[in-house]
């Protein structure tokens, strides 16, 4: 969730609906809902606006690669049709990654170019890509329980954070992660990686956060079993919490002895066929994955900067100025700025 608002923040909240950005995406997603989605959404449309702008731009970065590396093929479908090996698929892919997507290196060669060589519409849509991606690594390592890809991921976002104004989460979460890699002994380190998520389905893709199992067994607690009326006391919630588990039992044994149905419908997801195909006609009539040089030069085009890069400068800019401020008086402070990310403690 703090992911979410942190992309929000840099990627939706300040920009224009009718300009090709992540907010014009969102209104040919979600039409009705774009009010709502600039101003106070919810987790899940912004969850469902990250996905699906980020499906619908991959998609216009494969045709523009797949037109340039095979000519005969002028859409997707008819590259689909021919069935490419998966050594093609993967090259091609290598090269999306490193053509359409901000690496680290993307500020340096960016910042000091004359505005007449730059394209800002494309280098917004480049670091747009590059924190959808890292959100939607983060959402599916945590959905399978991949512990290992989640800190990876982790180490991106302490620095996201700091740079879209999320401060408290990234001093945290930096220090979670310094504690979890430097300072515990590796069986306490051990013991809390194999219990960071729960997965009380069983399924492969059913992990969820502990403190969503802890939220369900306060809902059984306090509202299912917790008494009614007079009878909801604290006295009463303490005696019957210890008896949750047997209840909930007793619940399912009655419930599949007279197969009785569950009380909500899992409805199927939505077809969202027509709708990126619309997203996908439109960026391509905007072209936004092309370079114009000088594009979006002007006044009225939101210029998204690198909060990665930027939350990067500010954390190991501190913790040079507390090096200087505590026993190193006499460093000048042309000197402090960003060293790398091992100065965080973290292995990178």
């Amino acid at each position: 969730m703090a992911a979410a608002d942190a992309l929000w923040r840099i990627y939706i909240k300040p920009e224009s609906p009718g300009s090709p950005s992540v907010a014009h995406d969102a209104g040919i997603l979600r039409p009705k809902e774009i009010g709502k989605i600039k101003t106070t959404p919810t987790f899940r449309q912004l969850h469902d606006t990250i996905r699906y702008s980020l499906v619908a731009r991959v998609l216009d970065c494969w045709r523009i690669v797949i037109q340039r590396g095979k000519p005969e093929c002028q859409d997707l479908a008819k590259f689909a049709k021919s069935k490419p090996g998966w050594d093609f698929i993967v090259e091609l892919s290598i090269v999306i990654a490193k053509e359409f997507v901000a690496g680290h290196d993307f500020a340096r060669k960016t910042q000091g170019m004359p505005a007449d060589e730059r394209d800002y519409v494309q280098e917004n849509a480049m670091l747009w890509l590059r924190h959808a991606l890292l959100y939607t690594e983060l959402s599916h390592a945590m959905n399978h329980g991949d512990i290992g890809r989640i800190e990876d991921a982790l180490k991106s976002l302490v620095f996201l954070f700091d740079g879209c104004g999320k401060h408290k989460y990234s001093v945290q979460l930096s220090r979670f992660l310094i504690s979890l890699n430097k300072v515990y002994p590796p069986r306490l380190a051990r013991a809390i990686r194999m219990n960071w998520l729960v997965n009380p389905s069983g399924k492969p893709d059913g992990f969820r956060a502990v403190d969503w199992q802890v939220e369900l067994n306060n809902f059984y607690t306090k509202v299912v079993h917790g008494g009614a009326a007079s009878n909801h006391t604290i006295g009463l919630i303490r005696k019957r919490s210890i008896l949750i588990d047997l209840y909930r039992s007793c619940h399912v044994v009655i419930e599949r002895n007279f197969s009785l149905p569950f009380n909500s419908t899992w409805h199927a997801p939505p077809d969202m066929t027509k709708t990126l195909e619309n997203l996908c006609q439109d960026l391509q009539s905007s072209s936004i994955h092309i370079t114009k040089f000088g594009r979006g030069k002007e006044k009225e085009t939101h210029k998204i900067e690198d909060a990665e890069l930027k939350g990067m400068n500010s954390l190991l800019g501190k913790k040079k100025m507390e090096e200087a401020e505590i026993g190193e008086e006499n460093i000048p402070l042309e000197e402090i700025g960003p060293q790398g990310i091992d100065d965080l403690g973290i292995e990178g």
